[in-house]
């Protein structure tokens, strides 16, 4: 969309800058600041902090869980030590010794049972590898008077009581189990071993956790910093807006935001009030702003040119009008943004008064831009010169005619420096023999080293300055050299041009008598056709009427709708009737199609359609005489293509194609339909198996009644009307139509036309052509 077309003078919405604070005061640039509420400014930082204090009270919870199934997990395994220890024991003392041996011959003792402190041995023996695998304090074998009695390791507690047990041991995980004697077995381990991944967990969660703490406090200091920032900076840009106020007030400037795709404009209203009107209090609509600026200054269009050259810089002079209505001329001057963080193209920039002399100093610097332009437009090396012979102006074709560099000829470098630097002289202004400086006009022509001509015409001027002019005159040297030598060769020829003068009068006047002679033939040919195209088309016309009657009249008697006509012949003759009318009807209708096509009034309706419903149209009208031939019509292709064109037309194309396919095919024979693209082409090839066409004679085909005649096809009728309606309708849709064919082999018939680009280019073809309603 451009900028001219998006200009809605009245354009509702939701204004630029929606969700802002703005403060469109008269006299003051609509204020854009963030006015943020103060529990807003708060709620990221609380979050952080509970979302803190969540996460250590969870982690806490899971260190007091996981120290909860540690101890368990160690009380467990100290309770399954002194279990198995006592199992043991039980198992030892149960076990009977060996019997001594007999003493003097006598008979050897019973045996006793195990002795308390072997089966303690035993027992330790046995769990010792379990005992030593854990951070056990002790294992302690009580007696039934509570009196240590065994040990392991050997603390010192043998022989004491079992409260001693107890000394430096708080926070030990203890088990106990009862023996048969009424002893105890009591295991003792220290809970570390237990805690000690516990502990680490500990150590590592502290650390994170006090990284946590240190970067939320470092986050949070951050915060708080950058807030006060903010504040002051609020507090800057309150104050930086005020002095901005006095300041566009006294230098009659302002500010502009001008929304290019709405319409819409913000105005400072130091501008309006340099005009002496009163500030609007709010956007303005370009409309409305348009109706102060002068008619000859279209803001819209510069802008509008700096968007599509994808300028972003832009600057405009323009004049407005003020209170008095007096024109004051105004700059604005800034840039338009597009994308990025404006989706719409704006412009944001400044409006400013263009003072008296800076206004008079750009009238004149314009106009000598437009001097200095029109100079280097000229054909003639032109160059001022001041008093002391030094550059003052030269154009573009100065230093082309002197071969120099644009740095070889700067305003201000003397001529000599400027000469040494050429390729050939530089003129030095008019001077005496003597070579002093005269006040007078001088034009002289130089001939250059390199074969070129040079004409020179120097001015001086009042103030003694000296404009020379130069044209590079060689051409015009060389044709007068040219003209000389032709001079005499012409003069040689004059008397014989002189006497074939009156011959070529005599043959002129010959020439215009044919001449007029051909006009009038060609008009009376002319009018012979239109006369020839009205009559077809009325003895057309006349002629249908009657046939028709004869054609309904046959048929009514071949159906025998009035009861019997007697004779079988008169049924007969009555179908000839009918078939001849009709053959008769058919030619009429051609001829006066033919005739439509030739007068330039056959309409076409362009309209997109379909190959596959437009072949299928056209097999079923012919179909009933190919069946009675027994001929196969077959039909393959993208029956999908769409076609941009007039159905009526396309279609009568087909059957003609189709039924002189059908008349030339033998009985037995195939006719084969396809449709298909190709190389940006729709094409429809309609092959038969008949008796083909000699070469030679193709090219007659599609002219107006001619018809190809051998042997093979002068028995079949025709008025050799039909490829040539076929091909003139075709090239109507801007194609064409290819013929093929062998004698013997058969014939291959493609219409080929322009393949639409889509089907909305189709529709947009179809429209164009309703609207012309005719295509000629």
């Amino acid at each position: 969309m451009s900028v001219m077309e998006a200009e809605s003078p009245d354009h509702g919405g939701t204004p630029p800058g929606a969700g802002w604070h703005i403060s469109p005061q008269a006299g003051s640039f609509a204020t854009v600041t963030r006015t943020p509420r103060f529990w807003i400014r708060w709620v990221l930082p609380l979050l952080a902090i509970a979302l803190l204090l969540g996460l250590s009270a969870r982690i806490a919870i899971h260190l007091l869980d996981a120290r909860q199934s540690a101890l368990e997990t160690a009380e467990q395994r100290v309770d399954m030590a002194a279990a198995l220890v006592a199992s043991e024991i039980r198992r030892v003392r149960a076990q009977p010794r060996q019997s001594a041996p007999p003493q003097d011959g006598g008979e050897p003792s019973e045996p006793k049972p195990v002795a308390v402190y072997d089966a303690w041995r035993a027992a330790l023996s046995e769990t010792g590898r379990a005992l030593r695998g854990a951070d056990y304090h002790g294992a302690f074998l009580i007696n039934a008077e509570g009196q240590v009695i065994a040990e392991q390791p050997v603390r010192g507690h043998a022989g004491k009581p079992v409260s001693t047990l107890t000394e430096n041991t708080d926070g030990f995980l203890r088990a106990e189990r009862a023996l048969n004697d009424g002893g105890r077995i009591i295991v003792v381990a220290k809970p570390n071993a237990a805690l000690t991944v516990w502990f680490n967990d500990v150590i590592l969660f502290g650390a994170l956790g006090l990284i946590a703490l240190l970067t939320a406090a470092g986050m949070f200091w951050l915060f708080l910093r950058q807030l006060g920032r903010h504040d002051a900076l609020l507090r800057s840009a309150e104050a930086f807006r005020s002095d901005m106020d006095a300041a566009l007030h006294g230098g009659r400037a302002g500010l502009c935001f001008w929304d290019i795709v709405r319409g819409e404009l913000r105005i400072t209203g130091s501008v309006f009030t340099a005009l002496g009107l009163d500030a609007p209090a709010g956007p303005i609509a370009f409309s409305r702003f348009r109706g102060l600026l002068h008619p000859e200054d279209d803001l819209y269009s510069s802008i509008n040119r700096a968007m599509k050259d994808g300028t972003p810089d832009f600057a405009a002079r323009f004049r407005m009008a003020d209170a008095q209505g007096d024109w004051v001329w105004f700059e604005m001057r800034g840039r338009i943004f597009q994308g990025g963080w404006q989706a719409q193209p704006v412009f944001l920039g400044m409006i400013m008064e263009v003072p008296s002399d800076e206004r008079r100093e750009s009238r004149d610097v314009q106009m000598a831009a437009r001097l200095t332009e029109a100079l280097d437009s000229e054909q003639h090396a032109i160059a001022l010169w001041d008093s002391s012979e030094r550059l003052v102006f030269c154009n573009r074709r100065f230093l082309e005619l002197y071969g120099l560099a644009g740095d070889q000829a700067m305003p201000g470098m003397p001529h000599a420096k400027i000469q040494a630097a050429a390729e050939c002289n530089v003129p030095q202004g008019p001077r005496s023999a003597a070579g002093a400086p005269k006040s007078r006009e001088a034009s002289y022509d130089i001939e250059l080293d390199d074969g070129r001509w040079i004409a020179v015409s120097e001015r001086r001027t009042r103030t003694s300055d000296f404009v020379s002019i130069a044209t590079d005159i060689t051409t015009l040297k060389r044709n007068e050299r040219r003209l000389a030598q032709s001079e005499r060769e012409l003069r040689a020829t004059v008397e014989e041009l002189e006497d074939s003068r009156q011959k070529l009068e005599s043959q002129t006047s010959q020439l215009v008598e044919l001449a007029d002679k051909y006009a009038k033939e060609k008009a009376r040919a002319e009018e012979a056709s239109k006369a020839k195209s009205e009559f077809l088309a009325n003895i057309s016309h006349e002629l249908r009427t009657p046939l028709n009657a004869i054609i309904g009249f046959s048929e009514v008697m071949t159906e025998e709708f009035f009861g019997p006509i007697g004779h079988e012949k008169y049924r007969d003759y009555a179908t000839d009737i009918s078939e001849s009318g009709r053959y008769l009807l058919e030619m009429i209708d051609d001829i006066l199609d033919m005739s439509k096509i030739e007068a330039g009034q056959f309409s076409l309706s362009i309209e997109p359609v379909r190959a596959g419903n437009l072949i299928d149209e056209s097999l079923r009208v012919v179909q009933p005489t190919a069946e009675e031939r027994k001929i196969d019509l077959n039909q393959s292709g993208n029956p999908d293509i769409e076609i941009a064109g007039d159905k009526r037309a396309l279609k009568q194309v087909l059957l003609n194609l189709l039924s002189n396919a059908v008349k030339f095919t033998p009985e037995g024979g195939d006719i084969s339909v396809r449709s298909y693209r190709y190389k940006g082409t729709v094409r429809i090839s309609i092959s038969d198996s008949g008796v083909g066409i000699p070469k030679h004679e193709i090219a007659k085909l599609g002219k107006p009644f001619q018809q190809v005649g051998n042997q093979l096809t002068k028995d079949h009728k025709g008025s050799g009307l039909g490829l040539a309606i076929s091909r003139s309708i075709l090239e109507m849709h801007e194609g064409r139509l290819d013929i093929k064919s062998k004698p013997g082999e058969g014939t291959t018939v493609t219409c080929i036309l322009p393949q639409p680009p889509n089907r909305k280019s189709a529709n947009g073809q179809a429209q164009r052509a309703r609207g012309t309603n005719a295509v000629t």
